[in-house]
Order: structure tokens, then sequence, then C-alpha cells
């Protein structure tokens, strides 16, 4: 399903910085190594500083919660495509 994706939506929960996991391990080093539009949403508020030193160039987060920054990142992931 990553190969025929245009967006890797990564839910960013404490989890991914917490434990390993298969996020962490296999699908955000191939989203982010195939060139994959990667969007992180935040759905828990999630410690950014380990997340940034866990995950290799991650985009900064969106708040789930917050729409309006939410079509943002959407728009922003999909305009960078073009």
């Amino acid at each position: 399903m990553l190969d025929k994706c245009d967006l890797f939506t990564l839910l960013v929960t404490p989890n991914l910085i917490n434990e390993e996991n298969y996020v962490k391990t296999d699908e955000y080093p191939m989203a982010h190594d195939t060139g994959k539009k990667i969007l992180p949403v935040e759905i828990v508020d999630t410690d950014q500083e380990q997340l940034k030193n866990q995950y290799k160039d991650i985009p900064d987060t969106v708040k789930a919660k917050e729409d309006a920054a939410l079509k943002e990142g959407l728009a922003k992931a999909f305009s960078a495509s073009s």
C-alpha cells in the first residue's frame, strides 16, 4: 500500500517514541527513503524533541484537533508534490 500512496500520514502518539514498533523500524524509513510526502498528525501530545531525534527529517507535526492547521498541512504536502 505504501508504494501506491501519495501521502504517508503518520498518527503521532507517545508510543512512536517510547517503544520499538513497526512504524519506527519499517514504515517511516520506507516512506522517507522513497521520497513520500509525510504528514505527521499529533493525536496525543508527544515529546517533539524525541520525535525529531528518532525519526530522520520528520516534518513538523500538526495537531489533529486543530482543523485549520490540519488543512494547511494537507495543502502544503500536496502542493509540494506538484
